[in-house]
């Protein structure tokens, strides 16, 4: 769900969706500017926890012209924007698999530099079923002239199916 305000423009999730309690999870991710991860708000309505992310002018990623026929470099530099956020989610603690990695929740600053990541509280879901599921959508949004593009999608694709597959991988 989205939110346009005068002040601010937010995505929403709800807790229904959690698999446990997040308690001082949250409260670390509220208070701490963490690199390439969307800050977000608590609300209790209705009596369900909702999540409110902030997202002002970025760009979701499945709305980008920019990238309908990625080639390799924008395939690579989205890949690798990825890996870095999850890597310095590390430093506070963060586990891969409670980040959001649904094309649709990928957001990009106007200019494509920088990339954010929801961090979801304890959702607890499977890197390697994410990492299958977002390769599955760059599959079908990469340039198949660009033979490098098409050579690294597959790849990654194929390397997300593996049991053992992890981020380094």
């Amino acid at each position: 769900e989205y939110r346009n305000t005068a002040q601010k423009k937010e995505l929403c999730l709800w807790e229904e969706d959690m698999m446990c309690e997040a308690g001082y999870y949250t409260k670390m991710l509220q208070y701490n500017r963490i690199p390439g991860v969307l800050s977000f708000t608590e609300e209790l309505i209705e009596g369900r926890q909702q999540y409110w992310y902030e997202i002002g002018t970025k760009r979701v990623l499945t709305e980008c012209r920019e990238f309908d026929r990625m080639n390799h470099i924008q395939l690579e530099n989205l890949v690798r924007g990825i890996v870095e956020v999850i890597e310095q989610g590390r430093e506070y603690l963060i586990h891969e698999r409670d980040y959001v990695l649904k094309p649709e929740y990928i957001f990009l600053t106007p200019d494509l530099e920088q990339l954010y990541l929801c961090c979801y509280p304890s959702q607890e879901r499977e890197l390697r079923q994410q990492l299958s599921g977002l390769f599955e959508y760059l599959l079908s949004h990469i340039d198949y002239q660009d033979f490098t593009a098409v050579e690294m999608a597959y790849e990654l694709y194929m390397k997300s199916q593996e049991v053992s597959c992890g981020l380094t991988d």
